[in-house]
This record gives structure tokens, C-alpha cells and sequence, in this order.
């Protein structure tokens, strides 16, 4: 009997072996539908999503799909969730697959965010280029302040070819013409390895000192003062001597500055483009 139980274990622990390694080999495809992650409440009693219409399901790099429909801002709004008195029409998806070309509600163009009214319908229209190929699954969706994301519903879209070749040009209200997906990238670069090549000269200027314990000690005994030396004292003046002259002399010769968010900058393009409003002094 006891032989009988012995054979049992070593098959049974084979067979958990067997099973705990076909299961690492065995990696399906995870998917998931934002909308449905949120709660009843959400869903139902704040923006109502219907008629949607996504142009395209399958494009290239460079190409554009427009996302269209309406929704309804839902009368009875639940009270534990701020009104849509600031509200942003987004679009959910995984990092920037896409830049925003275009957004409108009621036919009017919203790059920035609007008061929505209880009980209204709105049809809305985004226009997306197409950046980063992939299978990418994009949502529409309404940014309400104080409430949060209000996830709609959601398609698979394919977007074939290269990065490499995708361009984001705009014209300048000085009338130039850039491409702000390489932009003085190697400027950025620069300045980021600069800043970060100071901020290690400061942590091993004051690493090379006994650090920590021998530090709080000193405190302990009440000699802080003897911690900071004038070598310390004149370093620390360099240092900072050295950022605001550099933050004064970047700033004088670079008067016009670009923002850091494509979209952002495409906006404001657009903005003055449709107002108008030419004034290159911004």
C-alpha cells in the first residue's frame, strides 16, 4: 500500500509539473473593453455614445481616420460626480499612436475644453493621423474635471508601414514651416545630457563627504555647522551663479519658444489660423 501511494505522489507531482510548464508556453492574446471597466453609474447616467462611426479600420502611416457620432450628456448627471462644466472630447488610446488634427462639436472647433449642457445632444467629429503601426484599440471618451475619464465605446484599428517616415509638419505664425516630430531633437538632446551631467557633478561633489550616519551624528552632537565649509558655500554659489546666467542667456537669444506637446502646438497654430489672430509676438 504504502509503495501504491508512493507511485501516486510522483505521478500527481509530474503531472503538476507537466501542466505548470505547458501553461508558460501557453500566452493568448489579452483584450479588454474599457467602457465595461467602469462602473454601472458611470456608464450609464453621464455620456450616452451612439451612432459612432470610425472612417477607417485599417490605414497606413500618415494617413487620417475621422471618429464621428453623438452623445448625449445624460439629464439625471449622479450627484457623486462633478458636472461636465469643463469637459475635454479625448480619445483612449495606448500612447501616441495617433496625433489629434481635429476636434469639433456641433461643428464648432474645441481644442481646448467646454461647458456641456444637461440633457443635450452633440455630434462630435476627431480627426486623427496615424503615427505608430500596430493593432491599437482607441476609444472615444469625455475628460470631465472633477470626474475623471468617461470611457465610450471602442474598435480595433490596424495602422501598417514605418514610423520612420511619418511627418507632423505646421506652419509657424512667423510663416515657417517645421516638422515637429524631429524639431531640434538633437537641441533636446543636447540639453538634456548637459543638465544631466551637472546634476551629477552636484551629487558627487557632496557624495565624496561622509554621508548619512557620520552626518547625523555630527547633528547629534551639535557640530552642523562644521558640516558646510566656504569651499561648500562658494561651490553651491557657483552652481547656481551658473544656472540663472545660462537661464538668462538661453532665454535672450531664444525669444520664441515651441511647445513641447504636438498637439498643443498644432492648436495653437490652428487657433490663430481660424481667428485670425496674427500676432507673431507670442
Amino acid at each position: 500500500m504504502k509503495i501504491i501511494k508512493d507511485k501516486v505522489a510522483k505521478l500527481s507531482f509530474v503531472a503538476l509539473l507537466l501542466t505548470v510548464t505547458a501553461a508558460m508556453f501557453y500566452t493568448p492574446t489579452a483584450s479588454a473593453h474599457g467602457e465595461k471597466s467602469q462602473a454601472a453609474f458611470m456608464r450609464m447616467r453621464t455620456i450616452h455614445w451612439y451612432d459612432l462611426n470610425w472612417s477607417k479600420e485599417v490605414l497606413a502611416v500618415n494617413d487620417t481616420m475621422t471618429i464621428s457620432g453623438k452623445f448625449l450628456v445624460f439629464a439625471g448627471w449622479p450627484e457623486t460626480v462633478d458636472k461636465p462644466e469643463s469637459a475635454f472630447l479625448n480619445i483612449g488610446i495606448p500612447g501616441p499612436v495617433f496625433i489629434r488634427a481635429g476636434s469639433w462639436i456641433g461643428g464648432q472647433l474645441v481644442p481646448r475644453s467646454v461647458s456641456l449642457e444637461l440633457g443635450e445632444t452633440y455630434e462630435f467629429k476627431v480627426l486623427l493621423k496615424a503615427r505608430r503601426p500596430g493593432d491599437w484599440h482607441i476609444h472615444t471618451m469625455m475628460n470631465v474635471e472633477g470626474g475623471g475619464p468617461i470611457i465610450g465605446p471602442g474598435k480595433w484599428t490596424t495602422i501598417t508601414g514605418s514610423m520612420s517616415s511619418f511627418t507632423n509638419p505646421i506652419t509657424t505664425l512667423t510663416g515657417q514651416t517645421i516638422d515637429l516630430e524631429t524639431y531640434n531633437l538633437g537641441n533636446t538632446y543636447f540639453w538634456h545630457a548637459f543638465w544631466y551631467a551637472i546634476g551629477l557633478a552636484w551629487m558627487g561633489y557632496w557624495l565624496r563627504k561622509p554621508v548619512y550616519i557620520p552626518r547625523i551624528i555630527a547633528v547629534d552632537a551639535g557640530k552642523a555647522d562644521s558640516l558646510i565649509t566656504g569651499t561648500d558655500k562658494k561651490s553651491c554659489t557657483g552652481f547656481r551663479s551658473w544656472f540663472n546666467c545660462d537661464r538668462c542667456f538661453l532665454n535672450a537669444k531664444h525669444q520664441r519658444t515651441v511647445s513641447n506637446h504636438n498637439s498643443s502646438a498644432s492648436w495653437f497654430v490652428a487657433w490663430h489660423e481660424t481667428s485670425g489672430n496674427a500676432n507673431t509676438n507670442c
